[in-house]
């Protein structure tokens, strides 16, 4: 079963076995020139996270030869975190690890890149995944995912197609919304007796004119569809309001991110 993260970034679990090999250095082979990843903006948070994995097994026959290794992942991402259409688009050497890894990638989930800020274009991204050796010891270890598209920038392409800009002069600026009231989702009771997970949720949420939540559209709720029903639930009875006292007067579109914790 997939171990639940308690922090971020990903935790490095060292496994520690009895037999002590000599590692020999393995040229790793970079896959940048496969499908290159876009470079992430500094300090970003809540997005691009491999939050659930099952760490990929040390093969006993690399342990005892002394190899180390890289293999590399692509793939893309569905609104419950899940992997799909899976690739391996590197493995050094071949044959020794990728066999190793993609029979994990069923119980990896992963939060998109910008997901929790409502942008739904997610993109297919890479992970690294690196088998060590340190004095007979192996080590599994996962990077963060990285994603090979902007969604940003796709969003605004398909914006300029659908609606292209008129010249009308500059849309007046309007008022910056805050929360006037806010009651905390419930963890979902029937997720309570498995294993302690995480749950993630991003909610694009329309806002009537005198302050009420109209709809709530869940965009992303991983890794059960449970949280995302428990925080639509919640989210209805959330009033906003304008942080300058000025009233609505139309209707406007918040994206809220919600973290769920299990019990302690």
């Amino acid at each position: 079963m997939g171990t639940p993260l308690v922090l971020y970034p990903l935790a490095q679990k060292a496994l520690r076995w009895a037999l002590v090999a000599t590692a020999i250095a393995s040229p790793i082979i970079s896959a940048e020139e496969l499908s290159p990843a876009i470079e992430l903006p500094k300090g970003h948070t809540g997005d691009s996270l491999l939050t659930r994995w099952k760490e990929p097994h040390y093969p006993s026959s690399a342990i005892k030869s002394g190899i180390t290794g890289e293999v590399v992942v692509e793939f893309d991402v569905n609104m419950n975190g899940r992997l799909s259409n899976t690739k391996i688009v590197q493995a050094q050497p071949e044959g020794v690890f990728d066999e190793e890894v993609r029979s994990t990638l069923s119980e990896w989930t992963v939060i998109p890149y910008m997901a929790t800020r409502c942008y739904t274009d997610f993109p297919r991204s890479r992970v690294h995944v690196s088998f060590r050796l340190a004095n007979g010891l192996p080590t599994v270890s996962a990077g963060q995912p990285k994603p090979l598209t902007d969604p940003i920038a796709v969003s605004k392409a398909k914006k300029a197609i659908e609606s292209p800009q008129k010249s009308d002069g500059e849309k007046p600026r309007l008022p910056l919304l805050k929360w006037k009231r806010t009651s905390e989702p419930r963890y979902p009771k029937f997720l309570q007796s498995r294993e302690p997970m995480y749950g993630d949720v991003a909610a694009k949420i329309t806002i009537a004119p005198d302050g009420k939540p109209e709809n709530v559209e869940i965009l992303f709720s991983s890794p059960h569809p449970a949280f995302g029903e428990a925080a639509k639930h919640e989210l209805m009875s959330w009033e906003a309001e304008t942080t300058t006292g000025e009233p609505l007067n139309e209707r406007r579109t918040l994206c809220q991110p919600l973290r769920f914790r299990p019990a302690k």
